[in-house]
């Protein structure tokens, strides 16, 4: 199954970015540079969607990404996954 979910990435200190998933509760990651935050965000997208089918949970829709906020500095990005692969 694929899967995409926007994601926003915020600016930290040296370069760095968190990144969270609005529609996925406590799903979060980090990465040292923008690129390995998308590769993060990539990982942690997988990881959680695999979990939430083995646990027999409701996988949430995905929000439309122009009704999401950010504050000054964030940006939006979509994350695509093929959850398979994290099983």
């Amino acid at each position: 199954m694929k899967a995409v979910y926007p994601a926003i990435f915020i600016p930290e200190d040296k370069g760095e970015y968190s990144v969270i998933f609005p529609d996925l509760t406590g799903c979060a990651t980090c990465g040292d540079d923008l690129e390995h935050a998308l590769t993060m965000a990539q990982e942690a997208l997988g990881l959680y969607l695999a979990a939430l089918e083995e646990e027999r949970q409701e996988i949430p829709i995905a929000s439309n990404i122009k009704a999401l906020k950010t504050k000054r500095g964030e940006f939006i990005n979509h994350i695509m996954v093929e959850v398979n692969q994290y099983r």
